[in-house]
């Protein structure tokens, strides 16, 4: 924390210091010198143009290594046949630490609503390390012409196989995996 705070001041002296010694040229230069104009701003728009490449395109790889093509086998029902799908977002869709932030604040506020917000929150931070597509029990059983087990008799199988299960923030039938569709099918069959 030290460390930042110092690394942080130094970069708002070192922009001060710039715009004192920006300040003093233009003592130093005919009002008129349409170069000189020129010139400083050329390069102040260039040192920004840098700066900010720098930050975006550092950013944007990383955003783009999170884009790719799937197999449809590989994520949906048996009855569609197997085709490259994409390109689609894999990567996290939902940010944990700014939801861990939130939640001392729902405890200290005064909210009428607050064990909902504490329960949506809880599954939006189980949900953010997971892949972004979900399963809905009644879609399976109606694709699969089979009853829909319960919620936790699903999530229970799909633990013993070693897979994650989670419930989705926006459907109480939905459900989040890694497994594949396959083995989840197998649990309605």
């Amino acid at each position: 924390m030290e460390n930042n705070f110092v690394f942080a001041f130094s970069l708002t002296v070192l922009a001060g210091l710039c715009t004192i010694i920006g300040g003093l040229v233009s003592f130093f230069v005919k009002k008129d010198n349409v170069r000189v104009i020129a010139l400083g701003l050329g390069f102040s728009a260039g040192i920004m143009i840098y700066v900010s490449l720098v930050e975006i395109i550092k950013k944007a790889n990383e955003s783009l290594s999170q884009i790719k093509s799937i197999n449809s086998k590989d994520y949906f029902y048996k009855t569609n046949k197997n085709q490259k799908i994409g390109p689609l977002w894999m990567g996290k869709i939902g940010n944990k630490k700014i939801i861990k932030k939130i939640i001392p604040y729902i405890l200290i506020k005064k909210f009428n609503s607050k064990f909902e917000l504490l329960k949506l929150l809880e599954i939006l931070e189980k949900e953010s390390d997971v892949n972004p597509f979900f399963y809905s029990t009644d879609k399976i059983s109606s694709n699969l012409k089979k009853p829909t087990p319960k919620i936790d008799f699903i999530f229970n199988k799909l633990n013993e196989k070693g897979y994650y299960a989670i419930k989705t923030h926006f459907s109480e039938i939905g459900f989040k995996t890694n497994a594949p569709i396959n083995e989840i099918e197998n649990i309605f069959i």
